[in-house]
């Protein structure tokens, strides 16, 4: 019998951080951009699916679900 070990270092050996606020211990917020709007506040719901985001920043930014004709 012959058994063999291997060892693979990970994909990405560098951590990356977030600061965030937390507000009565459950609501996470960061600072950041989206598009052209800079500094801004970002609420972040892991269990939200699909994605949300305010009718007048979505108006703004122009996807094509918010445009109105």
């Amino acid at each position: 019998m012959h058994v063999s070990f291997c060892w693979a270092e990970p994909f990405s050996v560098h951590e990356n951080e977030v600061s965030f606020d937390l507000y009565g211990g459950y609501l996470v917020v960061v600072r950041g951009s989206l598009g052209k709007l800079e500094k801004r506040n970002f609420i972040i719901d892991s269990g939200t699916n699909p994605s949300v985001l305010d009718e007048r920043v979505a108006r703004h930014l122009g996807p094509p679900a918010a445009r109105k004709n």
